[in-house]
């Protein structure tokens, strides 16, 4: 998803990167392309482990 701060500087684009796993990599295919993992992927594990328990205890 592309965001553009208009207010704030108009000529950079922003994107948001969904997922549990970040991947080192650009638009522009620069990059190692390494994968580590966000700390939404250990959330979701926890929240899978305890059947959903876990999400209400935040």
């Amino acid at each position: 998803m592309r965001v553009r701060w208009l207010e704030e500087s108009p000529s950079y684009w922003f994107f948001e990167r969904y997922g549990f796993i970040y991947v080192d990599a650009d638009d522009e295919e620069n990059g190692s392309y390494d994968r580590s993992r966000k700390d939404s992927f250990f959330w979701y594990q926890k929240v899978i482990e305890t059947n959903g328990a876990a999400a209400l205890e935040e």
